[in-house]
């Protein structure tokens, strides 16, 4: 029952860090208004809904989308060094648990790795394919 809640806690902190609720919630004349999509203000938003997407807006599109995932992986990672730690403590020296719990945090640490050096190639790849030649 404990992991169940862990794992439903740690969902939804990884998600809601990683601004995969876009709501919007407006008053109208006839009431609140809930819109799950980017707001029509946001430049995004605004081509997602009206349909007006080139082929120009596709790194735009690449780069939220995965930024959006390695805002996931990251939130995980440091999620999973805080169950680490969590584990270590409760171990109260126990080698089978200890060792587990050591394994857990370089583990995360090493998903942490990955994903920083992910967002560093995102961004560099981005960059080089957006800037124009001169």
């Amino acid at each position: 029952m404990l992991k169940k809640i862990l794992i439903l806690i740690i969902l939804t902190f990884s998600l809601s860090c990683s601004g995969i609720f876009f709501i919007n919630i407006t008053n109208a004349a006839d009431g609140p208004t809930l819109t799950i999509l980017p707001d029509k203000d946001d430049p995004l938003g605004k081509k997602i809904q009206e349909g007006s997407m080139t082929l120009a807006d596709i790194p735009v599109y690449i780069t939220h989308a995965t930024q959006f995932f390695i805002t996931i992986a990251g939130t995980i990672s440091v999620l999973f060094v805080m169950i680490g730690g969590y584990q270590y403590l409760t171990a109260f020296g126990e080698t089978d648990k200890t060792g587990k719990a050591k394994t857990t945090i370089f583990m995360a640490l090493v998903g942490l790795v990955i994903t920083l050096l992910a967002w560093v190639i995102v961004n560099v790849v981005m960059a080089t394919i957006t800037t124009p030649s001169a």
